[in-house]
């Protein structure tokens, strides 16, 4: 059988550039989705304020709140720096907020307690982030704790996030190690395509494992 039309160079060049555009739009939707996780458990737990108003807690906390007390008897504990947006006391405040920043739609919503933390960043280091003024943000001191977990791949988390080498986040042509838990490349795979910066990658994979996961404590 003949074809009598031939695919031209333009034609490829475009249905290169729609597909390229079609995998930016999947891996944000995959953001989106790690963000909406159990989202049905977090709104029914969620209380809103005595006037049914969004309670919205002060970005910036003060002294006594930023220290952490790390646990001296708990091998599995790591320290860690989150660039906050805000605190809130629902999720649906939380998506709310980064709605009206596009350029937070990278960021991540985390859960302690009751309360809905904006993080856009987790860093091992301080200096290692940058604070904005429009929103404000601050830097979160926070201690990640798997000591209660059981599952070994679990309770190793907080070491695994702690590591600044790509290599031991993608494993790119290297050895996968045991212990790691069995969805861990398909989140920083999805992350990588979104996102270069390994800060960004840590925030959703702290968030998705500590979502799933509630021998893993955040302490402030």
């Amino acid at each position: 059988m003949k074809f009598n039309r031939v695919i031209g160079q333009k034609e490829l060049m475009q249905a290169a550039i729609f597909g390229s555009i079609a995998g930016i739009i999947g891996v944000v939707f995959f953001v989106f989705i790690l963000n909406s996780m159990n989202s049905v458990d977090v709104q029914e737990s969620a209380h809103p304020n005595q006037e049914g108003q969004e309670e919205t807690i002060p970005v910036q906390s003060n002294e006594t709140e930023s220290e952490t007390n790390t646990p001296t008897s708990d091998l599995f504990v790591e320290k860690f720096y989150a660039n906050q947006y805000g605190v809130f006391s629902t999720f649906n405040g939380a998506t709310e907020f980064m709605a009206g920043y596009p350029f937070l739609n990278t960021s991540a919503i985390v859960k302690v307690d009751n309360s809905y933390y904006i993080w856009s960043e987790i860093s091992t280091v301080k200096e290692g982030l940058t604070k904005s003024e429009n929103p404000e943000s601050f830097i979160k001191e926070f201690t990640l704790s798997g000591g209660a977990c059981t599952n070994p791949s679990i309770q190793n988390i907080p070491i695994l996030l702690s590591n600044e080498d790509r290599s031991k986040y993608y494993f790119e042509g290297g050895e996968i190690p045991e212990n790691l838990p069995d969805d861990w490349q398909t989140i920083t795979v999805a992350m990588a395509n979104l996102s270069s910066d390994l800060d960004v990658t840590r925030a959703h994979l702290l968030k998705h494992y500590t979502e799933l996961n509630s021998c893993l404590k955040i302490q402030f």
